[in-house]
């Protein structure tokens, strides 16, 4: 029941939260993540190619958010060039959502990442140790000021603490959140 209630009153923040921010909106402030693509933080350069040899390089530490992870480069398994791989490149579902506003896909996930880590609205652990945190946001039509999309995205973190993927949907699904 409590979901049901979070979730009609949600949008409704979201929408003044939106037109304060004129950009990406994750809810109320209680840390410092990203929460417009204006704030989003630059991200390190992996190599052109994924190689395992620049696997560790870090792209993102997201040491500010409740519940610490770091991206790296990895390859086409986890990590940056999965992300890239599969959710840009192959499917371009983050690109779509940027366009939206008008940004990098990069911005779109990075706040993505950041508020679902600090502030899911839905966490738990998932296979093989991994743990699984979705923070719903918003996309807002920079002209009119209004909420165009309302993302749940799934976050999964490695059990040593690497973003193994980010993908705009989901909301971990494949656990059970009352776990």
């Amino acid at each position: 029941m409590k979901a049901l209630v979070m979730a009609a009153i949600r949008p409704a923040s979201a929408l003044i939260a939106g037109l304060a921010f004129a950009g990406l909106v994750a809810g109320p402030a209680q840390a410092d993540y990203p929460k417009s693509p204006d704030q989003a933080r630059t991200w390190g350069a992996c190599p052109a190619v994924a190689a395992d040899s620049h696997s560790d390089k870090v792209v993102r530490d997201y040491n500010e958010t409740a519940n610490h992870a770091v991206l790296k480069c990895g390859n086409e398994r986890w990590g940056y060039w999965h992300i890239y791989k599969r959710h840009v490149y192959d499917n371009p579902e983050w690109s779509n959502l940027a366009d939206i506003e008008g940004v990098n896909w990069r911005q779109v996930v990075d706040m993505a990442i950041a508020k679902s880590l600090d502030q899911p609205d839905v966490s738990g652990q998932g296979p093989n140790g991994t743990w699984c945190y979705s923070g719903q946001i918003y996309l807002v039509n920079k002209a009119t000021g209004q909420i165009a999309k309302t993302v749940e995205p799934t976050v999964i973190v490695a059990p040593d603490g690497r973003v193994v993927t980010a993908f705009p949907g989901g909301r971990c699904q494949h656990i059970n959140p009352d776990d």
